[in-house]
């Protein structure tokens, strides 16, 4: 799993980013040194998840990131992998406000009976929905060694 935040804690320290004073967002010091790939979504990510819209070449401008290599790296595994752990983060916390929302409601005894079964419905699907999450990460595949044999002979 990678770690956006020691990313950039680590290209700090060798002085190879710094943070913006306005907005305190990454940005490349020197335009002739690189970047790996996870360096560079790294740094990205701050600036898309402040405005998902963000064009390459502001980007560019920002984070002192050529506009091709924003682009190569914005569509690429590393960086979806990282938006995608930022995003289940804050869903987790969005999800659970929202439960905490729908407790308050189903306790109020002022609660007309039709949106007090609705709530309860709805709580009812949230938990069945995450049973079978939970369900399925806990299943794992079974490995057939002689499939796996002939896929290396294939290779």
């Amino acid at each position: 799993m990678l770690n956006d935040e020691t990313i950039l804690e680590e290209l700090e320290s060798r002085d190879l980013i710094e943070y913006e004073e306005t907005t305190g967002l990454p940005q490349k010091v020197e335009a002739n040194r690189h970047l790996r790939e996870r360096e560079v979504c790294a740094v990205l990510l701050p600036h898309i998840v402040e405005d998902v819209r963000i064009s390459n070449r502001e980007l560019e401008r920002r984070t002192g990131i050529n506009a091709r290599t924003v682009g190569k790296y914005r569509s690429g595994d590393c960086f979806l992998r990282l938006l995608s752990e930022y995003t289940n983060k804050r869903m987790i916390g969005i999800r659970s406000l929202a439960l905490e929302e729908l407790e308050k409601i189903l306790s109020n005894p002022k609660l007309n009976e039709n949106t007090k079964i609705k709530g309860i419905a709805l709580a009812l699907q949230h938990s069945e929905r995450m049973a079978e999450i939970a369900i399925a990460t806990k299943e794992t595949k079974e490995v057939d060694v002689s499939e796996l044999m002939k896929e290396l002979e294939n290779m």
